[in-house]
């Protein structure tokens, strides 16, 4: 039995030996495809060896064309070192954790977020979620934030205008709240 704890689910199977060995095989395989929008078995040496993808979108931008290149070659410059750390930290005693790395391809990159667990025999099975939607939300509210500063900005600047016409001017201006008919700002004209 692997002392390595594998899930890092609050709460584990007490006996994932007895739940694996129920499996069969086919059923093995549809679990691991369909916990993502994309599994990757790779073997020792970083190959992609065999590959299940859930997402039309994905199979149309080439990912299903993988097989037989090493993980590394399908993730951009930035992403390689956090792909060779995930399958380092596969093999070793830590819970796994998930990583966002980018994938390059004819319409821009695409962001995957993966999960790296090693295989009883040796290799990795990597489980990918298309992070895309996320990436777009997180852009708009990005441009959102910005709309809202730039439009901040043209309010202070509108404001000290005003405060400078205002404060400058030689001819007496009281401003008075309609409402309650009291001063609100007086200049010093006035």
């Amino acid at each position: 039995m692997n002392d390595r704890p594998i899930l890092f689910a609050p709460h584990a199977f007490s006996s994932p030996d007895a739940v694996a060995s129920s499996l069969a095989p086919d059923v093995a395989a549809s679990l691991l495809a369909s916990a993502g929008d994309i599994s990757l078995v790779i073997d020792s040496g970083g190959v992609i060896r065999d590959i299940a993808i859930s997402n039309a979108d994905l199979v149309a931008q080439g990912f299903g064309d993988w097989i037989g290149q090493t993980w590394l070659d399908t993730v951009t410059t930035e992403s390689t070192a956090k792909v060779a750390q995930m399958l380092a930290d596969s093999a070793g005693v830590e819970p796994a954790r998930w990583r966002q790395v980018n994938h390059p391809t004819h319409g821009g990159d695409v962001p995957v977020r993966y999960l790296v667990m090693q295989l009883s025999q040796g290799g990795a099975i990597a489980i990918g979620r298309d992070m895309r939607a996320t990436a777009a939300m997180q852009q708009r509210l990005l441009q959102t934030q910005q709309s809202l500063e730039r439009d901040y900005i043209k309010l202070r600047q509108a404001e000290a205008r005003y405060r400078l016409l205002f404060d400058l001017g030689t001819e007496p201006v009281l401003i008075v709240d309609a409402a309650s008919r009291r001063v609100r700002e007086i200049n010093p004209a006035a």
